[in-house]
């Protein structure tokens, strides 16, 4: 089938069921598309950067992952279970994608792992 032979991913289109699909998102209003997503698996790279299983993010956007690739996992889930974020199963790799803004997220943990994701695999290829 379609899905056994997955090598990557495939979009569903939420349309207009969604409810940020026509949403106007400025600063002062950003916090009114905040929805709660949900780490499902603690042996993942998306867990040790937030040491929890729920977060609020901020997300905008019409279509989310149906299946994800052979070589990935997805890690956390919204609350009508769709994908929300998803990485390279091999840990040996920092390859994470997540489908909110964390740009948003005051503590920058994301990003502030993501530099020292860089920083450790700079100072191995010296």
């Amino acid at each position: 089938s379609l899905k056994e032979n997955n090598n990557g991913t495939l979009l569903k289109d939420l349309g207009k069921t969604n409810i940020h699909y026509n949403a106007i998102v400025t600063y002062d209003n950003i916090n009114d598309d905040r929805h709660k997503v949900f780490i499902k698996d603690k042996n993942s790279i998306i867990y040790d950067i937030f040491k929890t299983d729920e977060l609020n993010v901020v997300s905008l956007h019409s279509h989310v992952l149906k299946w994800v690739g052979k070589q990935f996992k997805a890690t956390t889930y919204s609350l009508d279970n769709y994908i929300e974020s998803i990485e390279y199963a091999d840990k040996n790799f920092f390859i994470l994608g997540v489908q909110w803004h964390p740009e948003h997220d005051d503590d920058n943990l994301l990003f502030k792992r993501l530099i020292l994701e860089a920083q450790k695999r700079k100072d191995t290829n010296k």
